[in-house]
């Protein structure tokens, strides 16, 4: 993690279930397990992360276009450390956000996708609204 000076080793995959040709609904669930920032002596807590979506495409004429819904949930399972001893109180991350989302697919491996997500629960860490503008493609 080039931000905050530290490694950290990340397990993930994800699922999409595609139940008719206008439905989809994906899950990407992922574990990190941090290591010590060697300059500070900290080590963040290890961590449990699952985002989700659910897309509907409402036009049939036109199926590029989809609607839908996605978040986050986020919950850090382990106490932060310095120096060998837990932090007090732990200082473990937590939170979730929701909101609405807007794609559309030029192909079936090219997407523009617009979402927001407003988060809630948000412990020991900054509290915001998440804009998004992602766009995916084949190279």
């Amino acid at each position: 993690n080039v931000s905050t000076h530290y490694m950290a080793f990340a397990q993930q995959f994800a699922v999409t279930w595609l139940p008719s040709p206008r439905w989809d609904l994906s899950i990407n669930p992922d574990l990190e397990f941090n290591m010590r920032n060697k300059a500070t002596g900290y080590r963040s807590g290890d961590q449990f992360g699952l985002t989700w979506g659910v897309s509907y495409r409402p036009l049939a004429a036109s199926p590029n276009w989809q609607l839908g819904v996605s978040g986050f949930y986020a919950y850090q399972f382990s106490d932060d450390h310095l120096d060998g001893a837990a932090v007090p109180g732990g200082f473990r991350l937590g939170k979730s956000a929701v909101g609405p989302q807007l794609m559309y697919w030029f192909s079936p491996a090219a997407v523009v996708q617009l979402k927001w997500q407003h988060e809630t629960g948000v412990r020991n860490a900054p509290k915001g609204e998440l804009f998004w503008l992602e766009f995916a493609f084949p190279l």
